[in-house]
């Protein structure tokens, strides 16, 4: 089914709100994962801690971790300012998507998930 969507903002809300979704779903993931790892290591864990902590399973999951969060902080946060912006805006009549809006909106979209990927791939990078 095809949905239309007659203002931008309505857009960019459902962008921000399937981003948050992309986000907990990363972090669901990874505890998911993370709880598996503790059933497999059950009592041995502080034999193996040292062992947990520097392979590259950690570090993925480490990354996986915080893109899913920074994703949703990301998310909510944008989402927060268009909805104040909203507020403050009042009831003006809704203008059709232009050009514009779009672009602007898929730059501004393809900012967080760089954002998000960069703040998480930095503390893992050996250099």
């Amino acid at each position: 089914a095809v949905v239309k969507i007659k203002t931008s903002s309505a857009l960019f809300n459902r962008i921000l709100i399937l981003f948050i979704s992309l986000g907990d779903l990363l972090v669901g993931g990874y505890l998911l994962i993370i709880a598996a790892v503790d059933v497999h290591y059950k009592h041995t864990i502080c034999e193996k801690q040292f062992e947990w902590l520097v392979s590259s399973r950690c570090s993925t999951l480490g990354v996986i971790s915080t893109i899913g969060s920074q994703i949703s902080l990301f998310s909510m946060t944008c989402l927060s300012v268009l909805r104040a912006y909203q507020v403050g805006k009042g009831l003006s009549i809704s203008r059709p998507v232009s050009k514009t809006s779009i672009i602007n909106i898929t730059v501004l979209a393809g900012c967080l998930l760089i954002s998000s990927f960069i703040i998480a791939w930095v503390p893992v990078m050996k250099g």
